[in-house]
């Protein structure tokens, strides 16, 4: 798994802190990837209105900022494949978290396309 990380500037505390972001290219829909996420996300999912596909998941450790965004479908003969570059930003997670986070994230949607 390759986490990369960006240092971004916090307006509210004026300090650089290191953001870990995961990018997976996902063949399933926008729709049944946001079906399946309230399940596999166990904390509190909200879809951001100003901005659909771009959903937050709140825990207790931090939080976790999910965009999906629609590219071309793939086509193998007469099959049609839908695919989407779906992004996941980790705020205030550790590495360990982090794993344990993608871990269950991959086993939920294997069967989906993921």
């Amino acid at each position: 798994m390759t986490i990369t990380a960006k240092k971004i500037v916090d307006p509210s505390t004026v300090k650089e802190t290191l953001v870990s972001v995961i990018v997976r290219e996902m063949s399933i829909s926008v729709e049944r990837f946001s079906n399946r996420l309230a399940q596999v996300s166990g904390g509190v999912v909200s879809e951001e209105k100003s901005s659909p596909g771009r959903y937050k998941l709140l825990s207790s450790t931090g939080s976790i900022t999910i965009t999906c965004e629609k590219m071309q479908n793939r086509y193998i003969g007469s099959l049609t494949i839908p695919v989407m570059k779906v992004e996941l930003d980790f705020g205030h997670y550790d590495m360990t978290q982090i794993e344990s986070f993608m871990k269950l994230f991959d086993r939920a949607y294997l069967k989906l396309g993921g």
